[in-house]
Formats: structure tokens, C-alpha cells, sequence
């Protein structure tokens, strides 16, 4: 279900869809994580925040820094830096773990949803990482999906977690700049204002 496909849907097929993802999502977020225990008992657990910025310093940064400004890079550094100190969530649960437009089938047809797959990244962690990808189709639509997986606002910081999530995901996607020269130069623009929801505004530039 790519963002294009999504937009051009019906916007009540688009409004049945964004439910029915919700409610596989309260499906499988209630199921034990021992279903995907290895053989010795191990269960895979989604990365920390840490996790992901010392990967960004580590690997990341050097195949993205090529295709930004460095003020631009700048705000990713500090965007990093703010995922590794963010609080743990309030609970972990077992996640699909990769829940991205080419693993949503719908049936345009008959405007619904047609089936999920991939679910070989399936681990234990924070349920507002399998939130992330529904910003790609507007801050309406994850804040629906929210709205349907949590009706009472009991998990206050779900949609500010999924969109930190979406941040670093659309930022790693700069690492494929070079293939994808289209994609990158539509998304070079909106992460700045990304960026700056969770940020705030950007530091000023030394002298």
C-alpha cells in the first residue's frame, strides 16, 4: 500500500483499511513473545534508541553525509542524540517489526485490507514501532490508527514514540540516495520540519 495507492483511495475505504490495521495490531501486540523464542530460548528484542545512534555514528552518518548540508546533518546528530536519551516505553510487546507500505496488501477493489506479510523481523519491543511507517500517509492517519489501537489514551506518548521511529526510518533512507536519486530529492525537504516537530527548532548555526 504505497502512499500513492493510499491517497488514491475512496476516503472511507482509506478510514476501513487504517481500522482493520489497527485492530491486527491489538492482535498481535497481545500475543506471547515466546511464540518467536529460538531454539535456545532467545527472543529477538527491538533496538534502543542508544542502539540506533551509535549505529548512526558508527555506519550511517558516513553514507548519508554526502547528500545533506551541514546544518541539515547537524540536526540529525541532534535528533540522535535526543532518540538515545528518550525514556524506555511503558511496555514492550511482541511486534510484527518491519510494518511498511510493501508489506500492507489491500484490495483496491473492494477498499479493503487484503493481508500482512514479512514477519521474519518479528521481535519483542516498543508497540509504537509498528506505528512508524503511518505517518507516510499523514499525520491523520497514524493519529487514527492510534486513536483505534488505543481508544483511551492510556499510552499517552504512543504517537511522539511512532514518530521519533519514523524520523530515523526516513533518514536511513538516505543511505540509498544514489539508486533512488527521484525518491531522495522529494524527501530531502520534509525531514528538516520533521525533525523540527521532535526537536524543535533547529540550533542555531556556530560562527
Amino acid at each position: 500500500m504505497r502512499p500513492r495507492m493510499f491517497a488514491a483511495l475512496a476516503p472511507g475505504a482509506r478510514e476501513t483499511i487504517l481500522d482493520q490495521l489497527a485492530d491486527f495490531l491489538r492482535l498481535i501486540h497481545a500475543l506471547p513473545p515466546a511464540i518467536i523464542a529460538q531454539d535456545d530460548g532467545v527472543i529477538a528484542q527491538e533496538w534502543t534508541g542508544a542502539e540506533w545512534r551509535a549505529r548512526w555514528l558508527a555506519e550511517r552518518r558516513a553514507a548519508v553525509a554526502p547528500v545533506v548540508d551541514a546544518a541539515l546533518l547537524r540536526r540529525m546528530d541532534r535528533f540522535y542524540d535526543h532518540f538515545a536519551a528518550a525514556p524506555a516505553p511503558p511496555r514492550e510487546v511482541l511486534t510484527h517489526g518491519d510494518l511498511s507500505d510493501d508489506h500492507i496488501l489491500v484490495s483496491p477493489r473492494e477498499g479493503r485490507l487484503a493481508g500482512l506479510i514479512d514477519f521474519g523481523d518479528a521481535c519483542l519491543g516498543d508497540p509504537a514501532y509498528d506505528l512508524t511507517f503511518f505517518f507516510a500517509y499523514g499525520d491523520a492517519a497514524a493519529r487514527r490508527v492510534a486513536g483505534r489501537y488505543d481508544p483511551r489514551g492510556a499510552d499517552a506518548t504512543l504517537l511522539d514514540r511512532a514518530r521519533m521511529q519514523y524520523a530515523r526510518f526516513r533518514v536511513e533512507q538516505l543511505r540509498r540516495a544514489q539508486a533512488f536519486p527521484e525518491q531522495t530529492a522529494e524527501l530531502l525537504p520534509q525531514l528538516p520540519p520533521l525533525l523540527d516537530v521532535i526537536l524543535g527548532a533547529p540550533a542555531p548555526s556556530p560562527r
